[in-house]
Parts: structure tokens; sequence; C-alpha cells
């Protein structure tokens, strides 16, 4: 039977009898019997046979252009990018092909500020650090808060670009709020989080990151709850790795890259051939001049050349990113 018939037959088998699919680990211990006896008939078989089946339990590294369908046969790791055309070692290697592990971010303070790491997990790809008030210091609203950790939050920021790693990172501002009675005494005092969106550190504009806690908070107390900050408790700066597309992290060896095939069958997105990295030029341009061009020929880059000064793009670095937005407006 074929290793992929095989293998589907004991998913389908095991999700009839328990009513979900099989864990890795639960399907490579169903799967291990066939190997053996194939392995026990290997033995009997010329060399030239054992040899071919031992290359089975070894990763396949694909220079060569071969088919397509030889290509769906193989399973990639996505981590180091390795071709295996045996479930059961396919499985094997990931179990041990893990993202370097990154450094601890060290532990800082100053008068007012003390920044600590509090924790990590998934494979060393995720870091907590934590920003809070030093245990003398008196209670702090979000605007002291936030300026006193500033040389902190921008060292921080400095030892992880020296990474040179992927990183995104969202923030969490917890802040103590009460609430008082006619007598001047505090009725409920309770706690809440007031979070930021995920994006690329090296998208990251600090006062930009302020400003958004500070309108938070802000919003929250004026919408007439009768709510009042009493304090800062802290401030977590969550850190996740993660791997861009090929073109922006410089994997690839192409400037152009082509549209999927669901997309582009659907001949409703303008794909310009553009080999620079000033794609949102272009992109802006094919949209505001789309009645201008021949259908045929909106995806060439010459047929703009005439509006690539239209705009205003000082201060801006290409390739675009979400944090130049303002800038260009």
């Amino acid at each position: 039977m074929d290793p992929d018939e095989l293998q589907y037959s004991i998913i389908k088998a095991w999700y009839q009898k328990y009513q979900r699919f099989p864990t890795p680990e639960e399907l490579i211990a169903q799967l291990k019997p066939y190997y053996e006896q194939i392995t026990q008939n290997s033995t009997a078989c010329s060399p030239s046979t054992s040899s071919a089946n031992a290359n089975r339990n070894t990763p396949v590294i694909n220079n060569s252009t071969s088919t397509s369908k030889k290509n769906e046969d193989l399973r990639k790791c996505g981590q180091c990018g390795s071709l295996f055309n045996d479930v059961i070692m396919f499985y094997k290697h990931r179990k041990q092909c893990k993202p370097d592990p990154h450094k601890s971010v060290p532990y800082a303070e100053n008068e007012f500020i003390r920044r600590y790491q509090i924790g990590e997990s998934l494979v060393e790809t995720c870091r907590d650090i934590r920003f809070e008030p030093h245990p003398s210091s008196v209670n702090m609203i979000p605007d002291e808060f936030l300026e006193n950790l500033r040389p902190l939050l921008e060292d921080m920021i400095r030892f992880i670009k020296e990474e040179a790693l992927e990183v995104k990172f969202n923030s969490v501002l917890s802040v103590v709020l009460i609430k008082i009675d006619d007598h001047g005494e505090v009725k409920i005092r309770d706690t809440f989080y007031f979070c930021t969106a995920a994006q690329d550190v090296n998208d990251l504009y600090i006062p930009s990151l302020f400003n958004s806690h500070k309108e938070q908070v802000t919003q929250f107390v004026h919408q007439g709850s009768g709510w009042i900050i009493e304090k800062v408790n802290y401030l977590d700066i969550h850190l996740t790795r993660f791997k861009s597309i090929r073109h922006r992290a410089g994997r690839s060896n192409r400037t152009f890259q082509q549209l999927p095939p669901k997309l582009k069958n659907k001949n409703a997105v303008i794909n310009v051939c553009n080999p620079g990295e000033d794609c949102f030029r272009y992109a802006l341009l094919s949209v505001l001049h789309y009645n201008e061009i021949t259908p045929r020929h909106r995806y060439r880059v010459s047929k703009y050349s005439e509006w690539l000064n239209e705009h205003d793009w000082s201060g801006i670095t290409w390739p675009m990113t979400k944090a130049q937005l303002p800038r260009f407006e």
C-alpha cells in the first residue's frame, strides 16, 4: 500500500473510533508496525533494493528540476527547509528541529522604573518583559509612568534589533482605578488592562505607542462611569519571533513576486511588474489611473512613469511600512 494511502486509512479509522484526529505521536505509533514489517522484508532484498528503502529515512534535498507530482510527495520542514519522503522520519525531525534560542533581555532600572523578563515559552520564540515602578515610588499616573520608562524601553528595542531577528510585539498597560462615595472613601478598587495591537519592532514609534495607551485610559475614565485613576501597576511587552514573506525578509532571488493562481485567475488584482521596493507607489498609481491605461498594459511599469512624482514621497523609505503611512497622508 502507498504510504500516503496507509496514513489516510489509519487517520480515517482513528476518527471513526474516537471522533477526533490522532496526534503526531499516536499516528507514529500506529504506523510503526507497518514500517517495521517493511524493514524486515527489505533485508531479504538485493543490496540495491535495500539501499533504496534506506534512502526513505534520510532527508532529501531537492536541487533538481523534478516534477510537481514528486514535490507533492515530499514533506518540507518549515524551520530548516529539509525535505522528507517518509512521514515517520519527518515527524521525528520536527521534534528536534527548533528555532535558535534568543538572549534574555537583561535586567535594568533607573530612579523610578525597573525592567526585567518575566517569562518565555513556545520553544524560546516568545518573551515577556515587565516595566514596573520601584516599590518605593509613589503612585504614578500613566503620563508620568510612561515618560519615566522611555529610556529603558529604548534600550530594550536596541537590544532586540541587535539580534537581527524578525520580532513582533504588543503591550499591555495595567492600571488601578477606583470609585469613591459621597464621603470621599474608596468604595470600589479594580484593575484594568489596556492593550495595543501587535506590530513589527522595526515599525515601532514610541510616542505613538504612548499616545495610544494614554488615549485608551482617558477615554475609559471620561465615559461618565465615575472611575478615577489611582496608579499604574506595570507595562508588559510581549515579544514574538515570526517569519515574514520571502521578499520582505530578503530570502528570495526574485524582486518581483507573482500573484497566487487563485487571485490571478480572478483578473481582479493589478500586479505591476515592479523590480524595485516601491511597490506601494505603483499600487497606488494603478488605482488612481486605472481608466487611463489600456487593460492589457496595466501591469507594465513604464505606463506609470509620468505620475511617479505627482505625490510627495519625502521622508518615505522603501519598502513602505505601516508606521510610515501617517507621513504620507
